[in-house]
């Protein structure tokens, strides 16, 4: 979570954006993680089971309350918030016997980024300087299992592979009056991608005694599966 703001002291800095001062926030988030079982010959009386859960979350924001309107500290506001996340689960043998096996994969992702409102001004009078807040959100998600020379399971196998990301960028709006000076524009761009690999591979005889279900899926609801970038 970063936070941006002329008067902040939470991190934020200044840097040289075609002339004009700018204050960054940017926050980043990779995250990687693996459930899985690799095993020649796999027994057992009851369930197989193997699951993943990862979720990766970065906020970029504007913090009004540390930021104030004047000549003398008019800033524009750059937003960066990145969140990414390489997410799997695998089940790998070469004979399994099982009273049922489930494999699955729940991929997360969300990135929020924020800019405009208090601060974000230009003392330009010639041009229109601008706010930018970006978003990207990016997940790679695999789910497999691989059973070389099959096996038996004496109930139903299940496959299911779900990747739910959003990125979501906003440029605030602000009114105030200001002799001589004008409000900045705000650039919003949000960025969304989604890679899902789902895999259910045997040889030999693979006897199974109840139902195969696979599933991939990219989840697409009110929050999930958008990109949406919003100006005020």
């Amino acid at each position: 979570n970063a936070v941006v703001g002329s008067g902040s002291t939470s991190g934020s800095t200044a840097v040289s954006l075609f002339g004009v001062k700018a204050s960054t926030a940017t926050a980043t988030m990779n995250a990687k993680a693996k459930a899985l079982i690799h095993a020649n010959t796999l027994s057992a009386i009851g369930a197989v089971t193997v699951a993943m859960n990862g979720k990766a979350n970065a906020k970029a924001d504007v913090d009004n309350s540390t930021v104030t309107l004047g000549v003398y500290n008019a800033t524009v506001l750059v937003a960066t918030s990145n969140a990414s996340g390489s997410f799997g689960a695998e089940l790998k043998a070469n004979t399994l016997n099982a009273a049922s096996v489930s494999v699955e994969n729940n991929a997360y992702a969300q990135s929020h980024a924020e800019t405009g409102a208090a601060g974000g001004i230009s003392v330009s009078l010639d041009s229109a300087e601008c706010n930018v807040a970006t978003a990207n959100a990016n997940t790679v998600s695999n789910a497999s299992i691989g059973l070389d020379n099959g096996g038996i399971v004496s109930g139903g196998i299940s496959l299911r592979n779900l990747g739910s990301t959003s990125a979501k960028a906003l440029g605030r709006a602000v009114e105030v009056s200001v002799e001589r000076m004008k409000l900045a524009v705000n650039v919003t761009n949000a960025n969304l991608s989604t890679q899902q690999n789902t895999g259910f591979t045997y040889g030999g005889e693979l006897k199974v005694g109840g139902s195969v279900n696979i599933l991939s899926e990219v989840v697409s609801d009110d929050t999930h599966g958008k990109a949406v970038a919003e100006t005020g």
